[in-house]
């Protein structure tokens, strides 16, 4: 018999060499037992010595979340400035170049503006027009508070008045090639559409040229008939647009009768039906957990760690996973919610080597296997992998009725940053030149003016940039700067990857506060020990204090792997004070 006894008890694993006999657990002493002729044999043949050799084998189960290990959270870049800066740039009258007097109103706005936002007001100043000529146009027959609107359009994309001018502005959207804005009009049109509007739309749509309007329209003419207030005033004032609808049949007093039996049917599929369908939404995440050295921790309980996602609502649910003995010759495996909604329709689903599926009921879902079954699927070295499929799932109903429903074409995306962009490249009515070593590019005040403060300052003060119409930009890469106007122009940049460092520094000097934070996220997620004290640098240099916050985290958690680390602590003692009182 053998003893040993140590300090308090933790998990360790005892062995002697030579014997077969094992000790594992949570012990601080224990005793071996074997055979008086086990220990002869271990005797030395010439001394009769007995030596004993422990291997003694200290343990501790350690949850590692590959997943989330070392993980740096970003911050959201700003939504697109763009409508927003070139709404202000309307107020402010700044490097306005042109007067709009429509009624007792005069409105004072930018060439490149309009030039990039429409292809009638381009023709203008592109030829030797009257309007080019004098910086002057006068738009007759117009409400002055539905031009602003127009305005408001071309600057920002959008509209503020549009239920109560709809009629007026797709006129104008007409006139003036705003295709966008003619759709959102469609689109109003349509969704306030009633039985005693519906043939004034129908001449509108039909004298603008709104034919996906014109022909919802018809169709709801034909599904509401009997219900149209003016039709025989409308079938004697517009016999051409009646005749049209019957293919030619002749306005008379039974036109009525004609268009309600005959007519009607083309434009409806089918009869008006009242109907409905469900369907199933899922939203599906695949966990996978690996315990190593299963065997030797069996009859320990064991937690994951918490897996995180979404349900079909949107709503944020935290999970676990346990594994634990049930009973005899049983091993337990169960998933619990953690938060979120405990009655939510979950389908758990172990997904090999060993295959189940329950339902999660009341928040939990629970898997019994032998001890057989687990131990026929450890891997070589005694691990067990476990792989969940978790789905959310949820039943949705939808109306597929199709009584008196007229649906609207979807509203297209923005216009705005594709606009400018071919403004930018096509260098119409440029008014200012930005050298940058040995390129020269073309540009145009106003946009500039309306997306940086740095620019706007230069042009507003009598600085040398503003008296000779020219920019020049010393220590820096012709390339950069050409993205740095495609950001300016679209909102957007396309060599970010290997030009963020770059980037990064002139978004700071010309007050680009986007483009600022799209560089802090790009420059985060291509983080690593090799680039974190040049990242670290740039951002407390720059005064990207979010980029700089977040690269200091990293750096605290990874010291040992810091290639320059000796170099760094050398050139910027300051910074490194920062890492070492930053809280991991």
């Amino acid at each position: 018999m053998s003893h040993f006894g140590g300090g308090s008890a933790q998990d360790v694993e005892i062995t002697i060499e030579g014997i077969t006999e094992k000790f594992f657990g949570a012990i601080s002493k224990g005793t071996f037992q074997f055979p008086r002729s086990k220990l002869l044999e271990l005797c030395s043949y010439w001394t009769g010595s007995l030596t004993l050799r422990f291997k003694v084998t200290f343990t501790k189960n350690v949850l590692e979340g590959c997943s989330y290990e070392k993980s740096i959270s970003f911050k959201e870049p700003p939504q697109s400035t763009l409508a927003k800066d070139y709404a202000d740039l309307l107020s402010s009258n700044q490097c306005t170049d042109i007067t709009i007097k429509v009624g007792q109103r005069t409105f004072h706005a930018h060439k490149v503006v309009f030039i990039a936002r429409s292809k009638v007001f381009a023709a203008m100043f592109q030829h030797d027009m009257q309007e080019a000529q004098q910086n002057q146009i006068t738009i007759p027959d117009m409400d002055a508070d539905v031009f602003e609107e127009v305005l408001r359009y071309i600057y920002t994309d959008s509209v503020e008045r549009l239920p109560g001018m709809a009629y007026e502005l797709l006129e104008a959207a007409e006139k003036y090639d705003l295709t966008r804005l003619k759709v959102l009009c469609e689109i109003e049109l349509l969704a306030g559409i009633t039985a005693k509007s519906a043939t004034k739309t129908l001449e509108f749509a039909d004298l603008y040229r709104a034919d996906e309007l014109k022909a919802r329209t018809l169709q709801f003419i034909a599904r509401n008939l009997s219900e149209i207030p003016n039709w025989k005033e409308f079938c004697s004032a517009k016999p051409d647009l009646v005749a049209e609808w019957t293919g030619g049949v002749a306005c008379c007093a039974g036109i009525l009768f004609i268009c309600y039996k005959i007519i009607r049917p083309r434009f409806l599929k089918a009869e008006p039906e009242q109907a409905c369908r469900t369907i199933q939404k899922s939203k599906t995440y695949i966990n996978r957990w690996t315990i190593e050295k299963f065997v030797t921790i069996q009859d320990a309980s064991i937690k994951s760690i918490v897996f995180s996602g979404t349900n079909c609502d949107g709503d944020l649910v935290t999970w676990s996973y346990f594994v634990e003995p049930d009973k005899e010759n049983y091993v337990k495996v169960w998933y619990q919610i953690e938060t979120g909604e405990r009655d939510i329709v979950a389908g758990i689903e172990l997904i090999g080597p060993m295959i189940a599926f329950r339902w999660c009921i009341n928040g939990q879902a629970i898997f019994t296997f032998d001890h057989s079954t687990v131990f026929q699927n450890l891997s070589n070295d005694g691990s067990l992998a476990l792989a969940f499929k978790v789905s959310f799932s949820k039943n949705v109903l939808k109306d597929d009725s199709s009584y008196n429903v007229i649906h609207a074409p979807k509203v297209p995306p923005s216009e705005l940053a594709e606009s400018f962009g071919k403004l930018l490249s096509s260098s119409q009515l440029s008014d200012i030149t930005v050298k940058v070593g040995r390129r020269t590019f073309h540009a145009h005040k106003a946009v500039l003016v309306a997306q940086s403060t740095v620019f706007a300052a230069m042009f507003q003060h009598d600085m040398r940039e503003a008296q000779r119409n020219e920019i020049v930009i010393p220590n820096m890469d012709p390339q950069v700067f050409e993205e740095v106007l495609r950001f300016i122009y679209t909102d957007k940049v396309e060599g970010l990857p290997q030009m963020a460092y770059e980037l990064l520094e002139v978004a700071e000097k010309y007050d680009l506060a986007r483009l600022k934070v799209i560089c802090e996220n790009e420059l985060l997620t291509g983080i690593t020990v090799n680039a974190a004290t040049k990242t670290l640098e740039f951002a407390d240099m720059y005064r990207a204090e979010k980029l700089k916050a977040k690269t200091l985290h990293f750096l605290n958690r990874n010291l040992r792997q810091i290639p320059n680390w000796e170099e760094f602590c050398s050139a910027r003692p300051d910074l490194v004070a920062e890492i070492l009182a930053t809280p991991e």
